[in-house]
């Protein structure tokens, strides 16, 4: 069966004064029904650029270009239209956004906003509408949704604004979900609660899941295969196993020697030397090498070209760690 997501060479860049910069580049993946595929990197590496590519949310402006492909079942994302967009936004794809404080609107009750989707792609009558907003607070688990569906945004805490976020964007029963890093704002326990909500209305909906996150904790929880962006690229792809236990990319490596061990003691945690480099100051060879412990000239003087390590692996970097 095809993938229900196909990411093919997608860059995104943003013109500034005189200068073209490429937010990222060469960006390529597969997401198939019922899967999850993680996008894991330091904060700039291109996360939440790449996720809103996806619906053509950055694309919009003057400044900024989409080239590539985006594939969802087949339609390209980038050759559709405002009308085609606007119909599939929400009903075919839908997004959670880092902070469900910017997601919600203060002057509207939180079954007004489920609703406003519920308008847009489903034909049914306001008393079916609003049916239809508490049973999706329900199935996120909101205690009480009948009398919650009326109240504001500033009524909740930050755990159930992000739930009602969640309902929001799983209210048209999407196929595909783009999660970038919905946890952010949540404390432990609620995290462990939102995270296997999300697990349990994909077991239920059959829906794919593209999960942006720093956190390789979350990373284990939720994702099957994971891409780990760096400066605008994927620079390794493998299955979760694979990426916790025989990572091939220095970075990947480095990214998991940062994870605090529970049990062994260090005086002080592991860091990755250096800073990601600026948009305007990429490498021209790998764009890891000037923090990397392992570069070679050629690192420097050469972008390095993907290497498939199996079927399911591959890894942007010219001396691999296998």
């Amino acid at each position: 069966m095809p993938p229900l997501l196909q990411v093919k060479n997608l860059s995104v860049t943003i013109k500034r004064h005189d200068t073209v910069l490429k937010l990222i580049e060469g960006v390529s993946f597969d997401v198939h029904a019922g899967e999850t595929l993680g996008i894991v990197g330091e904060s700039g590496s291109g996360k939440s650029t790449t996720g809103l590519a996806l619906l053509q949310l950055n694309s919009r402006s003057s400044r900024a270009q989409t080239t590539g492909e985006i594939l969802f079942d087949g339609d390209d994302v980038l050759r559709m239209d405002d009308v085609q967009l606007r119909k599939m936004r929400g009903r075919d794809i839908s997004m959670v956004l880092q902070d469900p404080m910017a997601s919600l609107n203060p002057a509207f009750t939180i079954g007004q906003q489920i609703e406003e989707a519920l308008a847009v792609h489903k034909r049914c009558a306001p008393h079916e509408r609003r049916e239809r907003a508490i049973e999706a607070l329900r199935r996120v688990r909101i205690a009480n949704p009948e009398k919650r569906i009326d109240d504001y945004p500033h009524q909740m805490s930050g755990g159930m604004k992000q739930r009602v976020v969640g309902a929001i964007a799983l209210a048209c029963e999407p196929r595909l979900l783009i999660a970038d890093e919905p946890t952010t704002s949540l404390d432990v326990t609620v995290q462990a609660q939102y995270l296997d909500l999300l697990k349990d209305l994909q077991r239920e909906s059959g829906m794919a899941m593209v999960f942006v996150t720093h956190d390789f904790g979350v990373v284990a929880k939720m994702c099957d295969r994971v891409c780990v962006l760096y400066a605008g690229q994927i620079v390794e792809t493998a299955s979760v196993s694979d990426i916790f236990h025989r990572p091939a990319h220095w970075y990947t490596q480095a990214l998991l020697n940062s994870i605090p061990k529970l049990h062994s003691k260090a005086e002080r945690l592991i860091s990755i030397a250096g800073s990601p480099p600026t948009v305007e100051q990429r490498p021209t060879g790998c764009r890891f090498a000037p923090r990397c412990p392992q570069a070679k000239e050629k690192c420097v003087a050469e972008a390095p070209t993907a290497q498939a390590i199996d079927a399911e692996h591959s890894v942007l970097c010219w001396y691999p760690k296998v």
